[in-house]
């Protein structure tokens, strides 16, 4: 029964590292996707426009 309760326990604590992981996986996708984003690039030409502009 120990051993059961054990390897149970063993098998959470893998699947919670699992989703820890995958979340870790997806957010850096998304950071990745957010950087590359055509809106993103406006943005900067923006800033970088409104820098020139305002030196």
């Amino acid at each position: 029964m120990e051993f059961a309760a054990a390897r149970d326990e063993r098998t959470l604590q893998d699947f919670g590292q699992h989703v820890i992981d995958q979340m870790i996986e997806t957010s850096r996708h998304l950071m990745e996707l957010q950087r590359n984003s055509p809106l993103n690039e406006l943005q900067r030409k923006a800033r970088s426009k409104r820098n020139r502009f305002n030196a």
